[in-house]
């Protein structure tokens, strides 16, 4: 990770840290997005009654076990389901949660963990103790071997908590009416990554706006 801590102005710091974060955003929706071209081309030949390769359809079955979603490869519905969690997240949305969830990469959790969402585990030593921490408490904040596979990690989260089910149906009607899919209308599905709900969902609203991040959806989108 960049020090971003050592970038002044903050308006410096500001545009390194999204160009930084933007990159990999985008590098982790390609993925995603070529994961989907292969399950649709999939689902159009069991649509037309043509038989799927032994290999291709273990490959589905993975990706459904990853997704958390039940059925087996070789039933359309299964996949239609599946292709409800797997897709993208708009940049605009993952930029401004990592900005307000890492303190623009300045964090010691961004910095030591590289982790850019404040991601929880649960296992002792699976990640950094936080210093203050309620009694009981036993969560620790999860380290990632990359900035990459933090960003990973949280669009998987989104795509499959049950938390996040508002989202997902958010860019499920954008999908069926051919919108773009864009930070500020999937916003709204992520009342639940913050005790501050509402409020919550008002801070990344207010910085994707103010950092013009939402264009960048539109030059980004993929459908």
């Amino acid at each position: 990770l960049p020090d971003f801590a050592s970038m002044t102005p903050v308006a410096e710091r500001k545009r390194a840290f999204f160009e930084f974060t933007h990159g990999l955003v985008k590098a982790q929706n390609a993925e995603i997005q070529s994961r989907r071209a292969r399950v649709q081309a999939q689902l159009r030949r069991l649509e037309a009654n043509v038989s799927i390769a032994l290999r291709d359809r273990q490959l589905l079955q993975d990706w459904l076990a990853a997704y958390g979603v039940k059925g087996d490869a070789g039933e359309a519905g299964a996949l239609k389901r599946l292709l409800l969690r797997m897709d993208i997240i708009a940049p605009s949305l993952a930029m401004a949660q990592a900005a307000n969830e890492s303190a623009w990469g300045t964090s010691r959790f961004a910095r030591e963990g590289n982790n850019l969402f404040g991601q929880w585990c649960f296992q002792p030593g699976c990640g950094l103790a936080p210093a203050q921490r309620s009694d009981g408490a036993t969560h620790e904040v999860r380290v990632f071997e990359s900035p990459y596979a933090s960003i990973a990690s949280y669009m998987h989260n989104l795509n499959t908590h049950r938390a996040y089910a508002p989202l997902r149906s958010i860019r499920s009607r954008l999908r069926d009416q051919s919108a773009p899919i864009t930070g500020l209308a999937l916003v709204g599905g992520i009342r639940s990554y913050s005790q501050e709900r509402d409020r919550y969902v008002s801070w990344i609203r207010q910085i994707i706006i103010a950092n013009g991040l939402n264009d960048l959806d539109l030059a980004d989108q993929v459908q």
